[in-house]
């Protein structure tokens, strides 16, 4: 079969079809975002008082070892999405994506609001009435905790990859715009976790935002009971497919987004964008208070001036790919130059630097250039492999598969940034460390913009396709 054929066979197919989805836009689409904003709260709210909870409860060791578990403890929660992305795909296509993500919600509500209880299920059942505000058993209710946060992760992570492609099938002309809006509210999630966080915390105690965060879960599935009805939702459903290509749809070969040297190219450099976002949460503030003499409220100005206009601006990039699918690759390259600069630039090298302007202008640079970077990810590489797959006569990988390759490279990023943070600092100081994820996020965005020109996915050639 020749590749138009082919293509022309994948688009008339069942699999792609639009048309009986288009009522259900608007609900999925809110799905999607309700979903990423909620996970992604739970995993930020915990930041201004779970390590104070631990010192209270005497859950942790004493010396390194009782640091090593309270990071783990923060870590484990992108560890489990690395670990269970590559399964929503296998999943969603067993069971279907309205199953898997009404599973995930309730998996991620029940675990968020066991966490927050944990101290009280163990009194219930290991502890002796009226005892002190100590825990009799720390290995059990730390155990507890990281069972919690495991399964709270990776309900959260089914939830989030089955709404989204949810809605992107139900909107596959707006994916630019649906990743726009996922990553304003992921980045609206983590912005405001903390702050809700601590303002539960005051006024009901541990257990209060953890259950505040599980009913919002839980009142995720309404809008999922709303989105049934609609065989454009479901990876299979039975239809019957009378198209005369299905059968060699079936039986071409699929293109692997791992076979795609401009799609690896294009994830690398998310990974890497990510990686310097991560890299900042465990460093900045040192470096701040010793240049600035900044305070807790002065560190949290700054992080705010990278994260919400990543978060604000999501929406506005994704727009912008969706109504010029050539400025992708541009953005793409082009933010993750002027990320790197920015992070390179946060070290002083003049007297003026050393300023709270300068560091302000910087971080802000450095959110808005990674919005740029990061959200044309997804649909330019599901162009590129779509194209590539026509030209090889193959079918065009499913959303399914580009969300999870796509992800799992977001996800590396995020949970190795952190991890080695503190660790290159120690070793090259935060100049050096800093100058050098710098370095290699501008290195990788040359290389990603010669690969794309080079297989013709930027440029005259692209926009002549």
């Amino acid at each position: 079969m020749t590749a138009s054929r082919l293509a022309s066979a994948v688009s008339a197919s069942p699999v792609h079809s639009s048309g009986t989805a288009s009522g259900r836009g608007g609900t999925a689409a809110a799905l999607m975002f309700g979903t990423a904003f909620v996970v992604n709260l739970a995993v930020s709210i915990v930041a201004p008082m779970l390590p104070r909870h631990l010192e209270e409860r005497r859950l942790l060791p004493s010396g390194p070892h009782g640091g090593v578990l309270q990071g783990l403890l923060f870590s484990i929660a992108p560890m489990t999405t690395l670990v269970v992305t590559p399964l929503g795909e296998l999943l969603n296509a067993k069971y279907g994506y309205r199953i898997v993500c009404a599973f995930g919600i309730v998996a991620f509500a029940v675990a968020t609001a066991s966490f927050g209880s944990a101290k009280l299920i163990v009194a219930a059942f290991f502890e002796d009435a009226g005892s002190s505000t100590t825990s009799q058993n720390p290995r059990l209710e730390l155990a507890m905790l990281f069972a919690c946060r495991l399964v709270a992760a990776g309900g959260g992570t089914l939830a989030t990859l089955s709404s989204m492609a949810l809605a992107l099938k139900a909107n596959p002309e707006s994916k630019g715009t649906l990743m726009g809006a996922s990553e304003t509210a992921i980045g609206v999630g983590f912005s405001v976790g903390p702050s809700m966080g601590a303002a539960f915390f005051t006024a009901g105690g541990f257990c209060a935002p953890f259950a505040a965060v599980a009913a919002l879960g839980l009142g995720l599935l309404p809008l999922l009971a709303l989105a049934r009805g609609s065989n454009a939702l479901m990876p299979s459903d039975g239809t019957q497919h009378h198209s005369a290509d299905f059968g060699a749809i079936m039986s071409a070969e699929r293109r692997s987004p791992w076979s795609s040297l401009p799609a690896v190219s294009i994830a690398t450099l998310a990974a890497l964008g990510m990686f310097g976002f991560g890299y900042l949460d465990p460093t900045l503030a040192n470096f701040e208070e010793t240049l600035l003499n900044a305070n807790v409220a002065g560190v949290g100005v700054m992080f705010s001036c990278a994260a919400f206009p990543y978060a604000l601006l999501g929406i506005v990039v994704g727009a912008i790919v969706d109504s010029r699918p050539s400025m992708g690759p541009p953005m793409v390259c082009f933010g993750g130059i002027f990320n790197g600069l920015s992070l390179a630039a946060l070290p002083p090298l003049v007297p003026f630097m050393a300023t709270w302007s300068w560091q302000i202008s910087m971080l802000l640079l450095c959110g808005c250039a990674t919005a740029a970077g990061m959200v044309p990810a997804v649909p330019q590489i599901s162009m590129i492999l779509e194209r590539e797959a026509t030209a090889a006569g193959q079918v065009p990988p499913t959303d399914d598969s580009v969300l999870s390759f796509t992800y799992m490279a977001f996800t590396c990023g995020e949970m190795l940034g952190p991890l080695f943070a503190s660790l290159m600092v120690r070793t090259f100081g935060f100049t050096g460390a800093t100058r050098c994820v710098g370095a290699a996020l501008v290195g990788m965005s040359i290389i990603t913009a010669v690969v794309l020109s080079l297989f013709g996915h930027c440029g005259r050639a692209q926009a002549q396709e």
